[in-house]
């Protein structure tokens, strides 16, 4: 990974992108893609796109590569007479571990710290000492005495708060932070966009990115000969999970490709016959029924789109502390690239 590639990354990691409030880091994808691909721009919605024109023109298939801009996050949802904030949970967020943690507060003003207050065990109902609380539970304490405190800071009903966890390295090829579940797609889609734009021969192939705001946004008004949804898969090799219910997915195992009801068969091989080729380790996952996921909206047998899942796998989603292994990001992008460059002219993707 070059340098300029690992600054843009952690850069958009930290940039808070809670769902419905992703501008900020678009903008932010958009500029780092537009270096590369000239069409390149944010639409209404806060989704942005970026396409690569590939040499065969429409006679090549074009390929859309869809991934997820967003991040979960909560809502201030009341605020009270003594100061405290209520919060409502944004994009998918879960509050069995929110107490005690820090939040970045989204105001008319600018960012304002808060902390999850959590109330000391001795001091809980015996009943409720280990139960994970509800959403309307939660409080958070941004060091205000009252009301008019909080509206002075610049802070409403409706901001946005993500936690304050940063992205940052562990260990020597491991990352951890918060949002790495939605956002490292926005990041290989980019570096995939790059490394097709400074390849010696340009693809035959066409490609458009689609980095999607909002939690499960649904599909892109294109009509590509195939589609590859990139999303993030929960890595089972921690400690208490049960592989005989989940499966084996290691971390450092490289790219996930899943097989299933929404996922086409001869764009599945042609993936597979990619890493092949190239000599990278892939891992398989089944999925029976259609995903609830943006693989799901996209699955149209009747437009004659296929389309297919890859997956980063990644350890304790859905917290503040995920963790990815960088060299199956470093595959990932190696995946899609090398796929890119081998679709030619007249390839179909019916069986």
């Amino acid at each position: 990974m070059t340098d300029d590639a690992r600054a843009f990354l952690l850069d958009l990691l930290n940039t808070p992108s809670p769902s419905g409030f992703e501008a900020e880091g678009q903008r932010k994808w958009a500029a780092y893609v537009r270096k590369v691909a000239p069409e390149a721009a944010c639409d209404p919605s806060d989704s942005a796109w970026a396409r690569l024109e590939g040499s065969q023109g429409p006679a090549a298939p074009t390929l859309l590569l869809l991934t997820r801009a967003d991040e979960s996050g909560y809502l201030v949802s009341q605020i009270t007479p003594e100061g405290f904030l209520r919060l409502e949970c944004l994009g998918g967020a879960k509050v069995a571990a929110a107490r005690s943690r820090r939040l970045r507060i989204l105001g008319d003003r600018g960012e304002v710290a808060g902390i999850i207050g959590n109330l000391a065990i001795h001091l809980r109902e015996h009943n409720l000492a280990t139960k994970a609380p509800g959403v309307h539970e939660l409080f958070v304490d941004i060091g205000a005495s009252n009301a008019q405190e909080v509206a002075d800071r610049g802070i409403r009903v409706g901001h946005p708060a993500v936690f304050a966890d940063a992205a940052e390295t562990l260990g020597k090829n491991r990352l951890m932070g918060r949002g790495l579940e939605r956002r490292l797609g926005s990041f290989v889609v980019a570096e995939v966009l790059r490394q097709i734009s400074e390849s010696r021969a340009k693809p035959e192939a066409s490609v458009v990115a689609r980095n999607t705001a909002q939690e499960e946004a649904g599909v892109p008004n294109t009509t590509p000969d195939a589609i590859i949804t990139l999303e993030v898969t929960q890595a089972t090799d921690s400690p208490g999970i049960d592989t005989a219910k989940h499966g084996t997915i290691n971390l450092g195992g490289g790219p996930k490709i899943t097989r299933g009801a929404a996922h086409h068969p001869p764009l599945y091989e042609r993936l597979t016959q990619a890493a092949k080729d190239l000599d990278i380790s892939i891992q398989h996952e089944t999925k029976p029924s259609s995903p609830d996921t943006d693989a799901k909206s996209l699955h149209r047998p009747s437009e004659d789109i296929a389309t297919c899942r890859v997956a980063l796998p990644i350890r304790y989603t859905h917290s503040a502390v995920e963790v990815a292994d960088l060299n199956d990001v470093k595959n990932t992008i190696r995946l899609l690239t090398g796929f890119v460059k081998s679709l030619k002219a007249g390839d179909s993707f019916k069986p």
